[in-house]
């Protein structure tokens, strides 16, 4: 994801809105950034990555096998 500096909150939820994970008050810089999150222990299923900032919020999902 892009987005311009702040700072950011990332939650991993599971499709039925419980978050499994999440990140505080991450400061990024512009450009490219990565956030990384240990799926090891979830079952597989769809899951969905919310980026919360100070001007937006991003929802990704993505599936696990």
């Amino acid at each position: 994801l892009q987005f311009p500096t702040e700072t950011v909150s990332a939650q991993l939820l599971g499709s039925d809105g419980k978050i499994h994970s999440h990140t505080s008050n991450t400061k990024f810089s512009t450009g490219n950034n990565s956030i990384r999150f240990d799926v090891k222990d979830l079952a597989p299923g769809v899951y969905f990555i919310r980026i919360i900032s100070t001007q937006t919020t991003e929802t990704k999902s993505f599936i696990i096998h």
